[in-house]
């Protein structure tokens, strides 16, 4: 068999990903379906909390793992730390949640209504991130 020399790779998502460790108290906000409008959504009153932890982010949305699972149907609210701006306080749509290890839940989402300089502070950080560990040095495997 032989590989090719030619592979050539793409990228099909709209915004690069890292990884991201935050510890986060999302809260939970009923969202009926068909519901975009994210001034609407600001001023739905919170129906619980849920800790949880963010564990990727990108300039669209994040991952977030939670203990329990969570209804597609509800907006998450919660503060996202990007070193070198404010605490951002963020809406999110729920994309898809999945059962993972431990009795964790893993959710993905995109951000609702976010603002363009709010946007450009995450891509900014998230290509920072990215340029840091392309520059990284690499350990030799094998040592000990």
């Amino acid at each position: 068999m032989q590989h090719t020399n030619k592979l050539q790779r793409t990228q099909t998502r709209a915004h690069y990903r890292i990884r991201h460790d935050q510890e986060v108290i999302a809260a939970v906000v009923s969202a009926p379906q068909g519901t975009a409008d994210p001034a609407a959504l600001a001023a739905r009153p919170i129906v619980t909390r849920l800790s949880g932890r963010v564990t990727s982010l990108s300039a669209g949305g994040c991952a977030i793992v939670f203990r329990q699972s969570v209804t597609r149907h509800v907006i998450l609210r919660l503060p996202l730390e990007v070193p070198g701006a404010a605490l951002l306080e963020v809406q999110v749509e729920i994309v898809s949640t999945a059962h993972i290890s431990g009795g964790r839940f893993l959710v993905r989402s995109r951000f609702l209504g976010l603002s363009e300089d709010d946007r450009d502070r995450i891509a900014r950080y998230v290509h920072h991130k990215q340029q840091q560990r392309a520059t990284a040095p690499t350990s030799p495997k094998g040592i000990l």
